[in-house]
């Protein structure tokens, strides 16, 4: 399934074209992988993110995915019926 860029869900992937929403610590505590993750390791990768966002060096490497309108990222749902 691909993901549209404008989710309004705050799960993991939810930034993969907004990356500037994982440096708000309320989305990162919403987020389980973040939240339940080592802090240190979690500050650490922000700290990094922000310099990177901050440089320009995010956009010469990733900026391309923010022309995109969905991504696939590897999520896959499922729907039973009874």
């Amino acid at each position: 399934m691909k993901l549209p860029h404008d989710l309004t869900d705050m799960f993991a992937a939810s930034g993969w074209r907004r990356p500037e929403i994982y440096l708000n610590p309320e989305v990162r505590a919403n987020i389980s992988a973040l939240a339940l993750a080592d802090a240190s390791v979690v500050e650490e990768g922000v700290v990094k993110l922000k310099e990177d966002l901050s440089t320009g060096k995010w956009n010469a490497k990733y900026g391309e995915i923010r022309n995109l309108s969905e991504i696939d990222v590897g999520y896959r749902f499922l729907c039973a019926r009874r």
